[in-house]
Formats: structure tokens, C-alpha cells, sequence
């Protein structure tokens, strides 16, 4: 797996920056609302989502707004994913904490002109380092709708083990939806970045 630079470390009650080799992870600003509001306004993004749609700036605005006091809260941590060289905005990832601590979520979602490119893959890589190595971590999760396979090959690739499917779990637009779930436990992630 490759390295994830953590630029700075404040406790993991705060965003911090995660830099990989094509990518900038870091926090979301007001500057972002225009482009994830093009991004996320995709019915194609949306379809796999919970995102609203339409989305609009006050959407991207109020979200962005509630990221700071989340931290804060420990409840979780979102990050804007971005090319590490151009700074171009592409979608974003989340960890939150779940109860009990130990446990993580991730959530991710990329602009569809960016699918395809083993994007996700390296910025998921890059938060699970973060949530084992400095945010104390036993567990992290994820899931992802049956009509949403890319994600699950994705979680597939950062060696999360498929745990089973909650059926009809979720709808959107009037279809039920079945919900997969995968996890990874810190000793399995270790031995696949020490392999």
C-alpha cells in the first residue's frame, strides 16, 4: 500500500491534511461550494447516494458548515479529495465514529467524470492509515447500495472482508434497495500494508 503523509496531527477531533502519492486530502472551505455543488448535482452521483438531489450551493454550504463542530463532537471527519497537483476538487470521503469508539464508518462519493481511475481506492487507503495508526481504531466499516458494485470493489481493494447483506435496507426513488457490508480489523490492515 502506499504511504499516506499525515501533514499535521491535532488529535482526532480535527481534520487533518492526508497527502498521497496523486491526491490532497484536507478539509472542505466556502471556496469549495460551487464545484461540489456541479459535482454533487449529478443524478448519476446521486443515484448511489444519499446526497439530495437536485443539490444546490445552500446544500453544499450548510454541509460544509457542519464539518468543524463534528469534529469537535468526535463524531467523525470529512475530507475534500482533491489532485495533489492542480488542487482540482473531485468529491470527498468521510470516517465517523461510531459507538462503541473503536468503531469507524467509511463514506465516499467522487464526481463521475473521476470514476474509473483507482481514485477512491488510494484516498480510502489514505483515511483508514489515518484511522488506525492516530485515531485509535479497531474497526472500520462500509457500505454500499447492491445497485453501487464499483464501491464495493473498492472496499474489496483496500481488503475489507464482505460481512453479509442487509435486504431492502435502504430506498431511494421509489426502489428498495439492498445494503452490503465489509469491514477491515486493524491486525488484517496491518498485515496487508506489512505484505
Amino acid at each position: 500500500m502506499p504511504n499516506v503523509h499525515v501533514a499535521h496531527t491535532q488529535g482526532w477531533d480535527t481534520i487533518p491534511r492526508l497527502e498521497t502519492q496523486r491526491l490532497t486530502l484536507r478539509p472542505f472551505t466556502t471556496d469549495d461550494i460551487s464545484t461540489l455543488t456541479r459535482l454533487a448535482n449529478d443524478r448519476a452521483v446521486a443515484r448511489t447516494t444519499t446526497i439530495p438531489f437536485p443539490y444546490t450551493e445552500t446544500h453544499a454550504r450548510e454541509w460544509i458548515a457542519s464539518h468543524a463542530p463534528a469534529a469537535a463532537r468526535r463524531e467523525g471527519l470529512v475530507w475534500a479529495i482533491t489532485d495533489r497537483f492542480t488542487a482540482r476538487l473531485m468529491g470527498t470521503i468521510e470516517l465517523r465514529f461510531r459507538s462503541p469508539r473503536h468503531v469507524g464508518e467509511l463514506g465516499y462519493w467522487l464526481g463521475k467524470a473521476f470514476w474509473g481511475r483507482g481514485y477512491m481506492t488510494e484516498a480510502a487507503r489514505a483515511v483508514l492509515a489515518y484511522g488506525f495508526e492516530q485515531a485509535g481504531l479497531y474497526r472500520i466499516q462500509a457500505k454500499h447500495w447492491h445497485n453501487n458494485p464499483a464501491s464495493g470493489r473498492v472496499m474489496q481493494k483496500l481488503g475489507m472482508t464482505y460481512e453479509g447483506t442487509l435486504r431492502a435496507a435502504a430506498a431511494r426513488w421509489g426502489e428498495y434497495l439492498d445494503v452490503l457490508v465489509y469491514a477491515i480489523l486493524k491486525p488484517e490492515w496491518e498485515r496487508a500494508v506489512k505484505g
